[in-house]
């Protein structure tokens, strides 16, 4: 009888622990692809999909309210990048020193990436600056 329960204890903590290792697993996978998907946005949008994420939040945002303040951040939107594209001009060259540093800490395989991850974001960059809206992938 003791073994029968000691079974049962076990076969409960093993469907425990493999749920809560599956739940991990899916949560990090979820949160990583929805910050990849937020990244991969122009300057503009990431500042206003954080800004949105912050107040709803802070706040508890009802949906008419997410709607409506989605819609004046996008109406402000290209007041905003006008103003990025004059402010990118300045951090450019502490984007560059910045880089140059964190490369020096990384490994010859890593820099290869990095390099290749800061060439798609001052592409990305380049077309923002440009005005060609999004800088999408």
């Amino acid at each position: 009888m003791r073994t029968s329960r000691a079974k049962a204890a076990a076969v409960i903590l093993l469907v425990f622990l493999l749920g809560g290792v599956t739940g991990a697993a899916l949560t990090r996978w979820v949160v990583a692809r929805k910050l990849s998907e937020l990244l991969e946005s122009d300057p503009v949008t990431v500042r206003q999909r954080v800004i949105l994420f912050a107040l709803d939040r802070k706040l508890d945002l009802s949906d008419d309210q997410r709607s409506r303040i989605r819609r004046i951040l996008a109406a402000q939107r290209p007041e905003f990048a006008a103003v990025a594209r004059k402010l990118d001009a300045e951090l450019r060259p502490l984007r560059t020193r910045t880089a140059s540093r964190i490369r020096e800490v990384l490994e010859q395989k890593q820099r290869r990436r990095f390099d290749l991850l800061m060439e798609r974001l001052e592409t990305k960059l380049r077309r923002f600056e440009a005005g060609s809206g999004h800088g999408s992938k």
